[in-house]
């Protein structure tokens, strides 16, 4: 399985799946060919290594189907909602720190 350091972990992607519409029915009554996950992961690579479209890695979705749902999700406020989702669960984990020692604390204060 590949891995980028742009990927969701497990996680986020817990945190964000449920912010995603559904895609529309595709032509001919198809439904989505592509995890939804694994369009968010290219979204978020292309926009992390700032390349075209069509550098976009061959692992993931076609450059075109890619750039379809970042067009759409752009427009229907659905990327800013992910955005501010994920930039949420950073600060909380940040404000959060270390994981605390088994001990008491120590004071060093001089």
């Amino acid at each position: 399985m590949r891995r980028y350091l742009s990927d969701l972990t497990d996680r986020q992607w817990e945190l964000v799946r449920v912010l995603l519409p559904e895609p529309p029915t595709g032509r001919a009554g198809r439904r989505a060919s592509h995890d939804k996950r694994e369009i968010v992961d290219a979204i978020l690579h292309h926009t992390r290594a700032c390349g075209a479209w069509r550098t976009l890695p061959k692992e993931f979705p076609p450059w075109q189907t890619v750039y379809g749902y970042f067009r759409e999700w752009h427009n229907d406020g659905t990327l800013q909602l992910l955005h501010d989702t994920l930039r949420e669960c950073a600060l909380a984990s940040e404000s959060q720190g270390p994981e605390p020692a088994a001990g008491p604390s120590v004071s060093h204060a001089g």
